[in-house]
Formats: structure tokens, sequence, C-alpha cells
């Protein structure tokens, strides 16, 4: 009788194992059509620990609260600027709802120093039977760093062309704002230092940001002056220099 080969023996697990594999399979893909997926990691945009600032700045939180419910949106977003010397907030921006917080702090008048941007966001989740709910979650700080502000006040200085050999020499100056965002903003209440040779006067600027000054020259030989001004520093900002030359005739 010819020799037949024995049938291949199975195993009976295999089988029970294929289905159920399946069978999670088919639920791990239920599941990522269900369960959130984590948004963009949320920061204050345009602004870097140690980051120089002045003027006008941008207080941006760039991801804010994020939704993924179907009917509503809990979720929210805030910031704050806080002065790092007495605790003082400055500044404070908020929204409800999700998307990008935008803001704009005016730095104009405040005190020299470091300052804190930190921001916070809430997120909004579905929840509840089919998903048709919609469950705020725990608020989350998204961005907490230091920056320096640094406002500067500038000095124009302006006097006549020419000026005769041991007559008067009117100066001129008006001081300003220097700062980003900030043009031809007058700054008065400055206290000034006009040079002329080795001669020195002090004005303090009006409303208006203008002060002048008379000095009276000594005999000097023909030739260019250099006329300087500086600003003292204060509180709230750091003083330029500025120049300006006049020839003796």
């Amino acid at each position: 009788m010819p020799h037949r080969p024995s049938p291949r023996h199975r195993d009976p697990l295999r089988g029970a194992r294929r289905r159920r594999l399946g069978v999670l399979g088919a639920s791990a893909v239920v599941l990522a059509g269900v369960l959130p997926t984590l948004g963009a990691q949320a920061a204050v945009s345009g602004l870097t620990a140690g980051q120089e600032i002045s003027g006008i700045v941008a207080v941006n939180e760039a991801r804010g609260g994020d939704n993924n419910c179907i009917a509503q949106d809990r979720s929210s977003s805030r910031l704050s600027v806080t002065r790092v010397a007495d605790g003082q907030v400055v500044h404070t921006a908020s929204r409800n709802g999700s998307g990008a917080l935008s803001s704009t702090w005016d730095t104009l008048g405040q005190p020299l120093g470091s300052y804190r941007v930190q921001s916070w966001t809430r997120d909004s989740r579905r929840s509840g039977f089919a998903n048709l709910g919609c469950t705020a979650q725990s608020e989350v700080q998204a961005s907490n760093l230091v920056v320096t502000l640094r406002n500067r006040a500038a000095v124009r200085v302006t006097a006549p062309a020419s000026v005769v050999s041991g007559e008067d020499l009117a100066v001129s100056v008006t001081t300003s704002v220097q700062a980003n965002g900030v043009t031809d903003r007058a700054l008065g209440g400055r206290s000034v230092t006009v040079t002329v040779g080795d001669d020195e006067r002090t004005v303090t600027t009006d409303a208006q940001g203008r002060g002048s000054v008379v000095v009276d020259l000594p005999d000097l030989p023909r030739g260019t002056l250099e006329v300087s001004a500086s600003v003292a520093d204060d509180a709230s900002y750091l003083g330029l220099d500025g120049s300006t030359s006049t020839t003796v005739a």
C-alpha cells in the first residue's frame, strides 16, 4: 500500500490569536478616530529669554487654546507681563475660544529692568455620549520667560552755521523717544548737558522736548567748533548723545 503523508499538525490556538489581533487592530482604528491628537507646543512667539525690548512690544500666545468639540468651544488662553522688581502686573490679555492670542504692550514710561512674560492655555475635548459633550481641560502654563526693557532718550542738537569768535552761541536741543515702533515722539523733562569746548551748560527740556542755552564764547581761532549734548539717564530712559558743529568766523 503506498505511503500517504500524515496531515500537517495545526495549532488550534493560532486561529484564535489571529482573530484576537484582528479585533485589537480594528479597535485601535476606532480609538484613533475618537481620541484627540496633541496640538503643537504652545509658546509666546517673537520673544526669547533675555531679549532686550523697547517701545511697542507684540506679546502673542502662538497656539492658544485647542478645541475638538463638535458644537461647543470651551478652550481659552491668557497672558501677563509682570515687573520682576516689585511683582507689579503691567500688561494682560485673554481670549475665550481656540486660536492664537495677540496683544500689544506699550512699554513707554515703564521703569527699566526685567519683566516676566507668562502665558497659559486651556484646551477643550469631546466627552459624553457619542462624544457630543465638551469638557474644558485643566489650564496649562505654556510660557515663562524674562526680558529686559531698555527705552532710550535721544537728543538732536542745532546751532547756527557760523558764529563770530568771542560772541554768544545759541544752541537748541530736542529730546525724543528712541524705541521700537516709535517715531518722532517728543520726550520732555529731560536733563541735557550741552558742551562747547570747555564750557558745559545744563538745560531741562519742556513738555515738547525742547530746550536752549546760550554760550558766551571766548576768543577762538577760526575753524570748526564741535557742539555736543548728552541726555542724563533716569528710571525709565537711558540717555543718548548728539552733536553738531558750527564754523567760527
